[in-house]
């Protein structure tokens, strides 16, 4: 809700979806759109999803929540929540907390991650990020990042 409350402040029209404010396909469907959705998936909205794509993904943190949904274990529910990554491209971005063990080795094993751009946030606080923004360079294929974000190569 941070980050939807934030674009809006900027002047942008978001929609709000996923597990908080109104459902994404009954927005998707009227005349009046937003620009932007901010959109929070649950691990079993991704375990369902295979050609929604998102074009930034943040995640800063994964606990072991819904364990018995993955017969106890931690990594297959960590990489059902990696499922967020499987359809972005060069041009989209991946924002992680550089703090949480799993990221962090996630992304050391699996490099650009689809090609896409990884901006790691580190730093003191819950939110080191906040009131920061990522820029990514398209003329460089690179990540230019403010305050604690530093991209992840």
């Amino acid at each position: 809700m941070w980050l939807h409350h934030i674009l809006s402040e900027a002047g942008l029209r978001v929609g709000l979806a996923g597990n908080v404010g109104f459902s994404l396909a009954r927005q998707v469907i009227t005349d009046d759109q937003p620009e932007y959705f901010v959109v929070e998936l649950s691990s079993f909205q991704l375990d369902d999803m295979y050609q929604f794509r998102v074009h930034i993904a943040l995640l800063m943190n994964i606990t072991p929540d819904h364990l018995d949904r993955y017969h106890y274990n931690f990594e297959e529910y960590a990489l059902a929540k990696m499922r967020i990554l499987q359809n972005q491209t060069e041009e989209d971005a991946f924002i992680y907390w550089g703090e949480d063990e799993f990221l962090s080795r996630y992304v050391m094993m699996h490099g650009r991650l689809n090609r896409s751009s990884a901006y790691r946030c580190v730093g003191g606080g819950a939110h080191p990020c906040i009131g920061r923004l990522c820029e990514r360079s398209s003329s460089l294929g690179e990540g230019r990042c403010a305050g604690w974000c530093a991209l992840h190569q």
